[in-house]
This record gives structure tokens, C-alpha cells and sequence, in this order.
């Protein structure tokens, strides 16, 4: 196992919040673990985004504060000195990879309906919630270990995000069971109250 001393700030969060994720990190060659730590641990910031505020418009801010740090990344500005320890972290794995801007925005776009009271409408609409959030982690996740052919990462993202919506299906799509944050609909429905 490796040392929490050994991991660096994004692994330690993971280690804490996000075991699942964590572990899956493990798995990958020594030289990528920092690239995933740091995608996953801003996938767990702002899906946390929900949990820390009282109102969508708080809520929406915070992610519009994180659309301007990946808009930074990608205009090549870099973190700016005063950067959050993920920020930095992303950063160097942005630079370095190669990532694609459109997963990171598909990401934060998506993240605003966890503010909404509203549940998708439809299977079809939770699909594509599904491919947004976790259908794009995956895309940057496989870029990150090795840019595949073209194409190929958008391809597999898609498809393991449809299948864990078509496979979970209603409110427990957005709630993995690893105690990260279901969006305001979700919370809604688990707790009795039908949507309208």
C-alpha cells in the first residue's frame, strides 16, 4: 500500500473521501497515479459543490469559480500563485496529457443540475446526466493513461456511463453507494417525497 506521506494532497483527499476511486488509481502504472489522483480529486470537489451550499445560486457560483480555473488551464495561463492544491495538481496533468477542455466542461455543465429539485425526466435524460458526469471522467481518465486512437475514449465513456444509468436506473444513478453526493432531486425521492 502506499504511504499517505507518499501520495500528495489529491491522493490523501481520495484516500479519505473517495475510496472507490482511490483504489482504482492503485491500479494504474506508477507514472499516472498523480494524473488520476488529481482528475478524480476535482471530480470530487465539484460534485461536492451540492453538499457545501444552501442555494443554487451559491452553488452555481462555485462552479463558475472552477470554469474560470479550467478556462486559465486551457488558455495556458497556468494555476496562477495562489492556486488550490487540486487546481495546481491539474494543472501539470492538463499540460502534460493533453487533455481535452470538452469533458471538463460536459463535467461542470452537468454538475449545475445537481442543484436543480427537478429529477431527469426520462431514462433518456438520466443517460445523458450519466454520460456527462461519469461518461466524461472516464473519457479524461483514459486519455490520462494513454491517449488512445481517436475517438476511442469518447466511445468507451459513453458507453460505461449508459450502462450505469440503464443498470441503476431512477435516483440511484447519481448516488454510487460510496457516500458521495446525490443531486437535490435524488435526496428528494430517497427520502419519500415524490417529484411533481
Amino acid at each position: 500500500m502506499v504511504s499517505d506521506a507518499g501520495l500528495g494532497s489529491c491522493g490523501a483527499t481520495l484516500k479519505r473521501h473517495d475510496p472507490d476511486r482511490y483504489l482504482t488509481a492503485l491500479f494504474a502504472p506508477a507514472e499516472s497515479r498523480d494524473a488520476l489522483f488529481a482528475l478524480y480529486a476535482f471530480n470530487l470537489e465539484i460534485a461536492r459543490v451540492l453538499e457545501a451550499v444552501r442555494d443554487p445560486l451559491a452553488g452555481q457560483t462555485r462552479l463558475q469559480w472552477w470554469r474560470e480555473r479550467i478556462d486559465a488551464l486551457f488558455e495556458e495561463k497556468g494555476a496562477g500563485p495562489h492556486a488550490s492544491e487540486v487546481v495546481a495538481a491539474l494543472a501539470s496533468v492538463v499540460g502534460r496529457r493533453r487533455l481535452p477542455r470538452g469533458p471538463f466542461e460536459s463535467l461542470l455543465d452537468a454538475r449545475e443540475f445537481d442543484l436543480l429539485e427537478e429529477p431527469p425526466e426520462d431514462l433518456a435524460a438520466l443517460e445523458t446526466y450519466a454520460e456527462a458526469t461519469a461518461g466524461s471522467l472516464a473519457v479524461l481518465t483514459l486519455e490520462a493513461l494513454a491517449p488512445p486512437e481517436e475517438g476511442v475514449a469518447n466511445d468507451a465513456g459513453r458507453a460505461a456511463a449508459g450502462a450505469a444509468a440503464r443498470e441503476a436506473g431512477g435516483a440511484r444513478a447519481a448516488d454510487d453507494g460510496a457516500g458521495r453526493p446525490r443531486p437535490a432531486w435524488a435526496r428528494r425521492q430517497a427520502r419519500g417525497r415524490a417529484a411533481p
